[in-house]
């Protein structure tokens, strides 16, 4: 997979049909809250393969933390480890940014995945789009 920060408009409307897949049609996110106001200010990364987008986030610095949100993998191309990939290279582009935390909010069904990277839950369950989540971060 050929994982980068997306530049062009063309990019961000990739990661946005990844998503689009993934929560609006597959998880049944109401397509209303699913894009909001930090999708302006984030920085948008995007999974390739063949050209094609299969895996995207979006990540926003807050002083010395990011915060991971949006993370998404298509349907048929998951268990080939490019969550994994995704979330490894956006962890060394927050690095790059001057970044020292990675916070992000779990599904609450996946915090497994994001244990295995390293991170921790910080928090008791809670929803958001009707779905439970935890709190989790890892220190970079």
């Amino acid at each position: 997979m050929n994982t980068i920060k997306a530049t062009t408009d063309q990019q961000i409307q990739d990661a946005y049909a990844v998503r689009y897949d993934v929560f609006v049609k597959e998880q049944e996110v109401d397509a209303s809250i699913e894009r909001d106001e930090l999708d302006k200010v984030a920085t948008h990364v995007v999974g390739y393969v063949n050209d094609q987008p299969v895996a995207c986030l979006r990540f926003t610095p807050t002083q010395h933390k990011g915060k991971i949100q949006r993370m998404a993998v298509l349907k048929a191309y998951r268990g080939q480890q490019l969550g994994k990939s995704l979330m490894l290279e956006t962890e060394m582009f927050m690095k790059q940014a001057g970044l020292t935390i990675s916070t992000l909010h779990a599904q609450k069904q996946v915090t497994g995945f994001y244990e295995q990277l390293g991170y921790v839950v910080t928090s008791d369950e809670f929803f958001e789009a009707n779905i439970a989540h935890v709190a989790m971060e890892k220190t970079l």
